[in-house]
């Protein structure tokens, strides 16, 4: 018996579901899906990548999150100029008075 299609959109939703509580995007580490008997957010991840189950190839639970949810995907980070570095941590100094260190704490301003 095939596993049933799925959509985005229905993805998203169950995706929506459980951010609320662990307040964290589902990743395909974190188990069952809630609210769909035998899923698993592995097994969606796995259709998503291989483009199974009606879904589109070569994408993944934090490609679809980060493209549609503005989630932080971390494969996908922006890349860092020392241009952008040397602006953090003159902006660090200017709020601080001291240079930034590996011990800087606070947030940088994007």
């Amino acid at each position: 018996m095939d596993p049933p299609r799925l959509t985005k959109n229905q993805i998203l939703a169950w995706s929506d579901a459980h951010k609320e509580y662990p307040a964290k995007w589902p990743t395909c580490d974190s188990g069952p899906v809630q609210g769909a008997a035998g899923e698993t957010w592995r097994n969606i991840d796995f259709a998503l990548y291989k483009g199974l189950r009606g879904l589109p190839r070569r994408s993944s639970l934090a490609k679809l999150h980060a493209e549609r949810r503005k989630a932080r995907n971390r494969t996908s980070l922006p890349r860092l100029t020392e241009t952008q570095i040397r602006q953090w941590t003159q902006e660090h100094r200017r709020r601080t008075g001291k240079w930034s260190t590996i011990r800087s704490r606070g947030s940088i301003a994007w």
